[in-house]
């Protein structure tokens, strides 16, 4: 859509599939504040025995599979009665357009009809032979009918494909099974691997490195394929914009007589029309009500919203000022014909969609298209058919050398004093080893291993065999490989007589690395299981001695570094990722984890390490989500960041500005600390800073600040205050603190802080010490 400072109320809800809502199973925002509560949802099934459990279940996904083939068939009969293209138009219209607030803000769309609903009944549509096909106009009737049935259909698609049987499964076995689910469900209604934007750029940049081969093969380049599809998105969002604005226009009006001449007028029709409609004696209009006239305009009006999503080749050749064979060139490669899908099974479309990797409909001598968007978030599928004429091993090593490009310009962009090395030759144990990166940001190394693998649709669908095959590719092997080479730092850190070249390769010295973070970066999304890592704990797809590492998507890794702009705040929110893995049973995606970050620096509490305790945290990026979308129309949005009181962003501030030797491990130690621990302190040091000038003098006077954190976090933060009259004993109330903080096993690092309140200074004394 494009920029308009008249009208920023309407917004294409193209990208806004990529969350599911927050719901009572987990975490949510509260609508009194910007905290956050918990919910505990207890079973509804507690109360049943295993048997009467099973039977239950049984009994639900049997009634689920029934009714799904019900309601496929009852769309079809729709479909063969009233116009199923302009029904698709409403629908469309329905599910995939929010507004803006006059604050700004996204207006939330309730729970109803989605864009995957759009994506089932454009294939029903395309199953149907032509010569079947209804005509009829819809009537609201209708619609609601439809809009009844397809939202019942994936909910019921969805549960027929639960497990049944509970009495007889192994731990492992159930294991694999909310696998399976969570990825079926993330591939029938989640959308988009990440914010259009990004993921258009993306595309680009990636795709335009096979520019010279597509272009042999296909006669069009990729950048010309992305064009098409985003000037449809573009075009459609201006005519519904227009669209809707006949609406509006229509509500201003005070005189219910004048509701009809005034539509006709503005849609530009003529006088004979409006006459028309004016003496129609079914409807009698003199009697009806204004909002009566207005439902009967409103389900006019509908009927042009086809208009919205047609076009034709001839029209996007000057929308795209591409010649009309290039676009009849695309077009063959992303469309379908009505009829097309005839003889598909129905049911498999939940799972795996043609019209995903082929949005545009070829009807008689013009295109329809409802979901143009679904080319970006399905572009690697579609590349995909695109690059099979081409050699295997230069499209593979093409995107192998993308993404890690990619991930060391994301890294120089918010570090542009760290040392980065790609490409690290080492070996261990007679074998010789490459890791993808290794970024040095003064006292922390990240050691970052690339897996740019196509996801396969088989895993995406659950298949067992081809789950942990894709597993081991994209998460166990670049979790060992990354392993391994912290292992060996650490070996040669406490070994520093070992001969080794690897201490040549690097561009720093050994020994001011103080802490190794370890990330696994993809290409491509695995139906977020790379954030999910911890549901896997349970099969036996683990290795013994696997230790779990921070993995997302490189998409990702660009919001995260978008969204914190503070590169310690960076550092932080890694750290306390690491930290959690294994540690709480999260179901999220990643951008979930960053709004959480935002708002409570992922704190949990010790309760929350329970095994048995799952913590939803889905929808906490709903913020961030905003943030993006906003952004993409050109419209200001304020961005969700931590929050750091005035009291510690000082002293984070002064710390940033000496960039002394070990900066970012006190940086790091101050942003673990949330919202309600900073006020906590705050309001502790300002007790200590009245009561110490009357007590100092006293040996035993109480002159500091403890303080310990629950077993997610290693780091203790201790605040020391004195005067000038008993300076001299700073360092000895700093070796008491950090001996204080150690006593508590679970805590590896101490940062004190010391002030002298007789001075000015923002602090007068940092340090850290690691046990």
């Amino acid at each position: 859509m494009k920029k308009s400072a008249k009208k920023p109320r309407k917004i294409n809800k193209r990208n806004l599939n990529k969350k599911k809502k927050p719901s009572h199973g987990g975490i949510k925002n509260t609508k009194s504040d910007n905290d956050f509560v918990t919910y505990n949802v207890p079973n509804p099934l507690r109360d049943l025995s295993d048997e009467q459990r099973e039977e239950f279940l049984s009994k639900m996904i049997e009634n689920a599979k029934e009714q799904t083939s019900v309601l496929i068939d009852d769309i079809v009969e729709i479909f063969k009665k009233v116009d199923p293209i302009s029904l698709i138009a409403i629908l469309s219209m329905q599910a995939l357009v929010t507004g803006v607030t006059k604050e700004g803000d996204l207006v939330e769309k309730k729970d109803g009809i989605h864009q995957y609903h759009i994506e089932i009944l454009q294939a029903i549509f395309l199953s149907i032979p032509n010569e079947e096909l209804g005509y009829f106009p819809p009537t609201p009737n209708v619609t609601d009918e439809l809009t009844e049935k397809i939202t019942s259909l994936g909910s019921h698609a969805n549960i027929s494909r639960f497990p049944t049987s509970i009495n007889d499964t192994t731990t492992e076995e159930k294991a694999i099974e909310s696998i399976q689910v969570l990825l079926r469900t993330s591939t029938q209604s989640i959308r988009n691997w990440s914010y259009q934007d990004k993921m258009k750029n993306l595309t680009s940049e990636l795709y335009s490195k096979l520019e010279v081969d597509i272009n042999n093969n296909f006669e069009f380049k990729p950048n010309d394929v992305i064009s098409l599809f985003e000037v449809l998105m573009n075009s459609i969002q201006d005519r519904i914009d227009s669209w809707l604005d006949v609406i509006q226009e229509l509500r201003k009006s005070k005189n219910k007589n004048e509701l009809i001449p005034d539509y006709c007028k503005l849609m530009g029709f003529d006088s004979d029309y409006t006459s028309s409609m004016m003496s129609d004696s079914q409807l009698d209009i003199p009697s009806m009500k204004k909002e009566e006239i207005l439902m009967l305009v409103f389900a006019h009006h509908q009927l042009k919203l086809r208009d919205c999503y047609t076009f034709s080749i001839e029209e996007l050749s000057i929308l795209t000022s591409m010649n009309t064979e290039i676009i009849h060139k695309i077009v063959d490669e992303f469309s379908f014909s009505t009829s097309s899908l005839t003889g598909n099974n129905k049911e498999f479309f939940f799972l795996d969609n043609p019209v995903w990797s082929k949005p545009i409909i070829r009807y008689d001598d013009v295109l329809i298209c409802y979901i143009p968007q679904l080319f970006f978030a399905y572009s690697h599928d579609c590349f995909i058919n695109l690059t099979k004429g081409i050699n295997k091993e230069k499209v593979k090593r093409t995107k192998a050398k993308y993404l890690e490009d990619k991930i060391e310009e994301i890294i120089l962009r918010r570090f542009p004093e760290s040392q980065t090395k790609s490409g690290l030759e080492w070996s261990q144990d007679g074998r010789e080893y490459e890791t993808d990166l290794v970024t040095f940001i003064d006292g922390f190394m990240l050691i970052i291993e690339a897996k740019s693998h196509k996801v396969n649709k088989a895993a995406l669908r659950g298949a067992p065999k081809t789950v942990k095959r894709q597993f081991d590719e994209m998460i166990i092997e670049p979790n060992i490989q990354s392993k391994r080479l912290r292992d060996k730092i650490l070996y040669l850190k406490d070994n520093p007589d070992t001969e080794d070249t690897l201490r040549e390769q690097l561009p720093v010295s050994l020994d001011d690395i103080n802490n190794v973070i370890r990330m696994s970066i993809t290409l491509e999304d695995f139906g977020t299981m790379q954030t999910n890592i911890d549901k896997f704990h349970k099969t036996d797809w683990m290795p013994n001695d696997y230790e779990p590492c921070v993995s997302m998507t490189v998409s990702d890794f660009e919001c995260i570094t978008d969204i914190l702009e503070h590169p310690i705040e960076i550092i932080n929110y890694l750290t306390r990722r690491s930290n959690l893995s294994n540690r709480v049973n999260i179901l999220g995606d990643e951008l979930d984890y960053l709004g959480l970050y935002c708002k409570d620096r992922l704190s949990f509490s010790n309760e929350m390490m329970d095994e048995s305790t799952e913590v939803t945290i889905t929808g906490m990026s709903s913020k961030i989500d905003q943030y993006f979308q906003l952004k993409e129309q050109g419209i200001d949005c304020v961005k969700s960041r931590p929050e750091m009181i005035p009291f510690f962003k000082d002293i984070l501030a002064q710390i940033e500005r000496r960039t002394f030797k070990g900066w970012t491990d006190l940086g790091n130690s101050l942003c673990m600390l949330n919202l309600d621990e900073q006020k906590t302190l705050l309001r502790m040091y300002k007790d200590l800073e009245r009561n110490v000038p009357r007590t100092f003098h006293i040996e035993t006077h109480n002159n500091m600040i403890i303080y310990t954190p629950n077993e997610l976090s290693d780091t203790s933060i201790c605040i020391i205050v004195y005067k000038n009259d008993n300076s001299s004993k700073r360092q000895d109330y700093i070796e008491h603190a950090v001996n204080s903080a150690l006593e508590a096993m679970h805590v590896n690092n101490v940062m004190v802080i010391a002030k002298n309140i007789d001075t000015a200074s923002v602090y007068n004394a940092v340090a850290h010490y690691k046990r």
